[in-house]
């Protein structure tokens, strides 16, 4: 079998291990959340489960090449780390920052909006069984491992992976692999726009231009996920989703901000690498 040809068959059999898994992993839970409460120890257990699951799956793929340490092809390095989290923050800061400007022109709070969504946000069944004084940390963790499932082991790995052979391709079909993934669409029937556009097509763009999975993770445990929001509000109440909500607001202007001085600089060096001399 051949580099090329072993890559794809590789993949294949990674991406069908890892949706077996998890589509009967969410016909199982359906089945058991309908006589039974999701307790957190279980919803935690799932998640660890997973991440372990699919470490092993990327290490067995990965022994095929070797080529560059595992971490490399997990996104798990210093390199892109600035560019990722200053990115994927800003990507998702500046839509939200105009339509809080639309809503100011509209006559209405964007403040208040934004605590209303948080109390009407839908979220685990465990939040109704944990100390109110663990929750938010407990969300963090939460999300945070989602994140390494969704960002390190459905874009990060398998673009390492594809890239070797399908090359400008590989970027295309992770994105529509993992719409297809995410809230398991095809099963729950969720197409969510805003995931499909964030989570879909910007954040792989980003983790194949700069290879770091951190920032992408980092950006959707604090910014992106709404439950987070609400787990600071549920468990130490309006003032620390304030202090919450504020944090993340400067954190969207500045990141936006920087991305600014990052695209300057980004096409100073292709101006200069493509300069030509007489």
């Amino acid at each position: 079998m051949s580099f090329s040809r072993r890559t794809q068959f590789a993949i294949a059999l990674y991406y069908l291990s890892i949706f077996v898994y998890t589509y009967f992993g969410i016909i199982l839970i359906y089945y058991y959340i309908t006589s039974h409460v999701l307790i957190v120890n279980l919803a935690f257990a799932i998640r660890l489960i997973t991440v372990l699951t699919f470490s092993l799956l990327a290490y067995i793929v990965y022994r095929l090449f070797q080529d560059k340490p595992f971490t490399s092809y997990l996104g798990f390095r210093r390199e892109g780390l600035f560019e990722s989290l200053v990115l994927s923050s800003a990507s998702f800061a500046l839509p939200n920052l105009l339509l809080a400007i639309a809503y100011l022109a509209l006559g209405m709070n964007p403040l208040n909006r934004m605590l209303s969504i948080a109390r009407e946000c839908s979220v685990p069944s465990w939040f109704n069984h944990v100390d109110s004084r663990l929750l938010p940390f407990l969300a963090i963790l939460f999300w945070f491992l989602g994140g390494i499932i969704s960002f390190v082991f459905l874009q990060s790995f398998p673009i390492k992976v594809l890239s070797k052979t399908f090359r400008k391709f590989a970027l295309p079909i992770i994105s529509i692999l993992f719409i297809l993934y995410y809230n398991m669409p095809l099963l729950t029937g969720e197409w969510k726009f805003d995931d499909i556009i964030f989570l879909g097509i910007i954040f792989p763009i980003i983790l194949y231009k700069y290879g770091n999975s951190i920032g992408l993770i980092l950006t959707y445990t604090f910014l992106y996920e709404m439950p987070v929001r609400t787990a600071f509000l549920r468990g130490w109440g309006e003032q620390a989703f304030w202090i919450l909500v504020s944090t993340q607001i400067i954190w969207g202007i500045i990141s936006i901000v920087l991305t600014f001085t990052i695209l300057l600089k980004t096409r100073k060096t292709f101006l200069k690498k493509n300069r030509s001399y007489p």
